[in-house]
């Protein structure tokens, strides 16, 4: 009886042990399902705000061209500092937009745009060329239906503001 109650107790063990592990591992596959998932959401809002900061910074330069086009000296209503000074309001404006927190990894994307972001607006044409094209290029390679209500709304808003 002895034994019996000793196999008894180590079965008893074994079984302990065995759920522990099958409990663990189901716990385990469970949260990288869902850790996966997370990061899933992540990269689509990643890439949502990729595309809106390509569009930002392309429709800001091209409302910064027409000005800068548009710009007599000593003459005209608006002077260059006043051209400059849209632009970088609408970089720190979006700076502060929530989605802009998703891209801080993002080290080429970051790079060019601080440093359209920090060049004044009428150096651009100059200084700033390779940064232009890469966001062009980036505009170009989104899927145009998916942004096209996001480029309608900052179009329109972008152009009351540089009225």
């Amino acid at each position: 009886m002895n034994s019996a109650v000793m196999w008894g107790i180590l079965g008893g063990l074994i079984a302990i042990v065995i759920g522990f592990l099958v409990i663990s591992a189901i716990l385990d596959r469970k949260k990288r399902k869902k850790a996966k998932a997370e990061q899933a959401e992540i990269d689509k809002i990643k890439n949502s705000a990729i595309g809106n900061l390509a569009i930002m910074v392309n429709l800001v330069v091209e409302k910064n061209d027409k000005k800068l086009e548009e710009f007599v000296p000593s003459v005209g209503k608006l002077k260059m500092s006043d051209i400059n000074n849209l632009a970088k309001e609408e970089f720190k404006r979006v700076e502060t937009i929530n989605w802009f927190q998703y891209l801080k990894e993002e080290d080429i994307l970051m790079e060019n745009f601080y440093a359209i972001a920090k060049e004044k607006s009428n150096n651009w044409p100059k200084k700033n060329q390779e940064q232009i094209k890469y966001f062009k290029e980036l505009e170009e390679s989104l899927e145009k239906e998916k942004y096209k209500e996001f480029k309608r709304i900052q179009k329109s808003r972008l152009t009351r503001k540089y009225k």
